[in-house]
């Protein structure tokens, strides 16, 4: 069994002497699995903080993308992991990072209607008047879903920005 393959064990068991013998012996925090998934997103999905913050002090990248381009926080945010997201953006995930498809961490939770998820990500600095590559904002994309808590929280933040926005016509 490789190294990684063994590493990711101690990651999803959140054994921390485990992991760190696996760093010492030679096994890379970069790698991802057959599925595009890093160390660090495998930490993530099964909520091993303390193994994140080691993973992070041996050089892992908190934003390694790997499937569609996703980061780890693509993921949190996609599938409302309001915890997730915010022990990501504590430890300085890039929360307005784009894919090379224009997907962003705000529209995903936008798309599935995280409202609270969108407050996190908006607190962390994500830019809330980007557009995707079809010219909609996250409050469209919320709106369209029909996400009304979620393009509420949306609406606010813009309305305490109020002059920010470049007019469109």
């Amino acid at each position: 069994m490789s190294e990684e393959r063994t590493l990711l064990d101690a990651i999803r068991a959140g054994d921390l002497a485990d992991v760190s013998r696996h760093l010492e012996a030679g096994a890379t925090v970069q790698w991802c699995d057959e599925n595009g998934h890093g160390a660090v997103f495998h930490a993530v999905f099964n909520r091993q903080w303390a193994v994140l913050d080691l993973l992070l002090a041996h050089g892992a990248s908190i934003d390694q993308s790997g499937f569609r381009g996703w980061t780890p926080l693509f993921w949190a945010a996609f599938n409302g992991h309001v915890e997730a997201v915010g022990q990501l953006a504590a430890r300085g995930a890039h929360v307005d990072r784009a894919t090379d498809d224009g997907d962003r961490p705000l529209f995903l939770a936008a798309y599935k209607g995280h409202a609270e998820v969108v407050r996190l990500l908006l607190a962390g600095g994500a830019q809330w008047d980007a557009v995707d590559r079809d010219g909609l904002d996250a409050l469209s994309i919320a709106r369209l879903r029909g996400h009304d808590e979620t393009a509420r929280q949306l609406e606010a933040h813009a309305n305490g920005r109020a002059g920010s926005r470049p007019d469109i016509h």
